[in-house]
């Protein structure tokens, strides 16, 4: 029994002979229960009327029927009151029943929020870490993309210096190209200069050959008839030597035209061999 029950029992027991039953109340249960009536169940007391006397029985019936009424009455009062302390029992249990599934539902909603706060904690420390690296990883990034923007800029300047070398080369090749052109043309005019020239210089040495040739037969030719000239002479100066005597020999000579002619062919013929020897 719980301790509303014990409290309403020991309150309503000592104002209520034989329990929560009053004693008419048992008695008549009693008399039921042995096999009577309703009608003989017990004294049932009726007060006289106006102008009614009562005698001593009358009186002694009509005290206890008071007192019996005044135990009913208080009897009832007290059902009554114990019915309202029954209700107000399940009230506060049904109180006490809702108090402690509110307790409950309020710990299970505690244990819920507290999870889900050690949750939330937890996605915040790892939104925390997350976030931090990244940061890290975010500024690493930057940091690479940093030094790849220098790098790219410094190849940059490399390309630019490299294309304007570039560029002063093909200009410095291009001029030369020009100028190695120019040669080349003046190189070709003075090749067909040199050619006309050597052509010129080749017929000038066909001719100068032809001439050679004549100049040559003409000597072949010379050369024979000095050495008819000189064999004649020879034979001439044998004659002489054998015949006269070199003063006779000279005045034939100054005498005789034939001498003299002959004497004059051989210095002419001697002459040309000195001019045209080889």
């Amino acid at each position: 029994m719980s301790a509303p029950q014990l409290l309403l029992t020991s309150a309503f027991s000592d104002r209520i002979p034989g329990g929560f039953k009053c004693r008419r109340h048992r008695e008549r249960g009693q008399s039921l229960k042995a096999g009577g009536t309703k009608k003989e169940a017990g004294p049932v007391g009726r007060r006289p009327g106006p102008g009614q006397r009562l005698d001593a029985r009358s009186r002694g019936k009509e005290e206890v029927e008071e007192v019996e009424e005044v135990e009913e009455e208080t009897w009832h009062r007290g059902k009554e009151t114990w019915h309202r302390g029954k209700e107000t029992w399940h009230r506060a249990k049904e109180t006490w029943h809702r108090a402690k599934e509110t307790w409950h539902r309020g710990k299970e909603t505690w244990h819920l929020v507290n999870e889900t706060w050690h949750r939330a904690e937890e996605t915040w420390h790892r939104a925390e870490e997350t976030w931090q690296e990244t940061w890290h990883r975010a500024k690493e990034t930057w940091h690479r993309v940093k030094e790849t923007w220098h790098r790219a800029k410094e190849t940059w300047h490399r390309a630019k210096e490299t294309w304007h070398l570039v560029n002063e080369t093909w200009h410095r090749v291009k001029e030369t190209w020009h100028r190695v052109n120019e040669t080349w043309h003046q190189v070709k005019e003075t090749w067909h200069r040199v050619n006309e020239t050597w052509h010129r210089v080749k017929d000038t040495w066909h001719r100068v050959k032809e001439t050679w040739h004549r100049v040559n037969e003409t000597w072949h030719r010379v050369k024979e008839t000095w050495h008819r000239v000189n064999e004649t002479w020879h034979q001439v100066k044998e004659t002489r030597h054998q015949l006269l005597l070199p003063t006779v020999l000279g005045s034939l000579e100054e005498k005789s035209p034939e001498l003299a002619m002959l004497k004059w062919a051989r210095a002419e013929v001697k002459q040309l061999w000195e001019v045209h020897a080889p």
